[in-house]
């Protein structure tokens, strides 16, 4: 489970897999001491940088997931995605959150998620494309704050991620909602 914290997803896929290794991987060392203080042995966590690789080996993952992260990867989701492949085993399951078209309409028709991601309004040029209608460009970055990390919501056009993503994986299936607001794309490698 990239970008998995403290086991949010590894906790529960754990009990459903007893007898299967569960990996997270986190970019926050405190989340990867905190799976090895009190979770060893039920799945283990990994340390990730802002780029890839994942430290783990080639076809070696059934399995990956990725919930809310996509939509935060503004300039290097092709890394990452190529990463991910390298990663599963021949016919392997990608399941992973986007913000798509159904997201943006969300966002535009629920007040309190447009404050928050327009800095409390202060974006005032992502406000102005909210009320213009669709997302302006296939790959729409917003920024969100000023910090290194996690500092943007990334809206994906789905023509972008068939185009783009079907690079790296194939059966793209997506499930609108399927993550509250967040569309979920299904895919195999």
């Amino acid at each position: 489970d990239l970008g998995g914290c403290t086991g949010r997803v590894a906790r529960h896929v754990a009990t459903l897999r007893p007898a299967g290794k569960v990996t997270l991987a986190d970019i926050h060392p405190a989340y990867v001491q905190w799976v090895a203080k009190h979770a060893a042995g039920k799945y283990q966590a990994v340390q990730t940088n802002a780029e890839p690789p994942l430290p783990l080996a080639d076809r070696s993952l059934d399995l990956v997931s990725a919930y809310s992260v996509f939509s935060h990867i503004d300039h290097n989701d092709e890394t990452w995605l190529a990463d991910l492949r390298r990663v599963l085993k021949p016919n392997g399951v990608a399941y992973l959150t986007i913000l798509d078209e159904a997201s943006w309409e969300y966002t535009r028709t629920h007040e309190w998620f447009a404050q928050s991601m327009s800095r409390g309004g202060k974006n005032v040029s992502f406000l102005g494309a909210l009320a213009a209608g669709g997302i302006p460009e296939e790959k729409y970055v917003v920024r969100t704050s000023d910090s290194e990390a996690y500092n943007c919501c990334v809206f994906l056009r789905r023509s972008y991620v068939e185009r783009v993503w079907a690079k790296y994986f194939r059966d793209l299936r997506f499930e609108v909602g399927g993550h509250e607001y967040q569309t979920i794309v299904i895919a195999r490698s």
